[in-house]
């Protein structure tokens, strides 16, 4: 099978003006810009510290919507310290309060009575405490522009998938520009719901989201390109592969 690169269209030439501005003293005492971080993100839902979509798709985002139950504050910030985005600094970061992210509360999309379950025993058993890191990257001045954008912007929270799209996205009317699904881990992992279902929670919640839904689905993870065509139903046109570590693929499709 031949290989094709993820290419996505033209990239962005500048680098949005919310995050033009920001530096390490307006992330501190000014107001978390929360619209602007979610707005045409790419929101990636039981991520672990899988960094390829920044790797591969930061040409085309600047702004990461990273959340996984399963990972402590500790184990994030230390990956931050041990294997940080190759050719980037971290220009700031600061911690991220619930009230911020969520001042109307956390809402989850209704559940049938086998899926509440399922996620309140998976929350007894997996999940560890909430949190959430946001970081703001900037690109070496030794590494050329074909390395990836001046700057982005990581938004990590410690939370359930499904109900952070629906709290994050759809409680503020907004949509990500692509919603990643990378070896999610529904089968011997620690998530309690599959997400490659088209019927089950997320994608109820993210193609059900009356802002619209995301202009790609990023899925793969381990296997050959040829056994991963299980997308959800509208994303029928692959744009691309990459390499998923040593075993594996993730492609791109739109609609």
């Amino acid at each position: 099978m031949k290989w094709s690169a993820i290419d996505l269209g033209p990239q962005p030439s500048d680098v949005p003006e919310w995050l033009a501005h920001v530096t390490a003293e307006t992330m501190r005492e000014e107001s978390l810009p929360l619209r602007e971080i979610l707005d045409g993100s790419l929101y990636y839902p039981s991520c672990g510290s899988d960094g390829g979509p920044v790797k591969h798709l930061g040409p085309w985002f600047q702004s990461f919507v990273y959340v996984d139950y399963g990972y402590r504050r500790d184990e994030f910030l230390g990956q931050l310290v041990k294997a940080p985005f190759s050719g980037y600094q971290i220009m700031g970061v600061r911690s991220v309060s619930s009230n911020e992210l969520a001042p109307r509360g956390w809402d989850q999309s209704a559940l049938s009575k086998e899926e509440n379950e399922s996620a309140q025993d998976y929350a007894r058993d997996w999940r560890k405490k909430p949190f959430c890191e946001w970081v703001v990257f900037e690109r070496e001045t030794s590494r050329p522009i074909s390395h990836g954008p001046q700057r982005f912007s990581l938004l990590y929270l410690c939370a359930d998938g499904a109900q952070a799209f629906n709290t994050l996205y759809v409680s503020n009317k907004l949509r990500p520009g692509a919603i990643a699904v990378i070896q999610p881990g529904h089968a011997f992992g620690m998530n309690w719901t599959d997400f490659t279902d088209s019927q089950a929670v997320l994608a109820r919640v993210v193609m059900g989201n009356p802002a619209g839904v995301p202009d790609y689905y990023i899925y793969g993870g381990r296997g050959a390109r040829k056994d991963l065509t299980d997308t959800w139903p509208l994303y029928s046109t692959n744009v691309g592969w990459y390499k998923y570590h040593t075993l594996g693929n993730v492609g791109a499709w739109t609609a």
